[in-house]
């Protein structure tokens, strides 16, 4: 294992064990089982994280889509396959061009995700949102709504 200060400061955040964690994205593979153990919910931001980790750039240069891009995001792939608590967010829209529904697309496209899947997606979401049980079951109203 390494003893790298980054590596212990991230080791540090798991056993914090705080109530979200911000992308995740950079653990090394003992840090990222740690985290899949510890069932800490992650907030991914697939568009933000494939063009700020330059998953969609191709050997030469070129870049891929973002599907082909988001194919490349291994943890965010092990996240969906273990059912591990996951939302999926956006941040910088503008500068990505994004908004929520475009991350759900993207995912789904992606990942072959149905409908089914992505409600139960944001459903679950709402158990870790940064808000009071009045917003959350507010949100769980309009969301039984339009999956019906």
């Amino acid at each position: 294992q390494s003893h790298s200060k980054p590596h212990a400061e991230a080791n540090a955040v798991l056993d914090f064990c705080p109530d979200r964690l911000g992308h995740a994205l950079l653990l090394p593979p003992d840090l990222q089982r740690r985290l899949l153990q510890s069932q800490i919910p992650v907030e991914a931001c697939p568009t933000s994280n494939v063009m700020t980790l330059e998953l969609s750039r191709q050997k030469d240069g070129t870049h891929m889509t973002l599907v082909e891009g988001l194919k490349q995001h291994e943890n965010l792939r092990q996240w969906l396959a273990s059912s591990h608590p996951l939302t999926i967010a956006t941040d910088d829209p503008g500068v990505f061009g994004t908004d929520l529904t475009k991350e759900y697309w993207l995912v789904a496209r992606t990942f072959a995700m149905d409908r089914a899947f992505l409600a139960k997606l944001a459903k679950s979401s709402l158990e870790f949102a940064f808000c009071d049980e009045g917003a959350k079951d507010s949100i769980r109203k309009q969301l039984a709504a339009q999956t019906r």
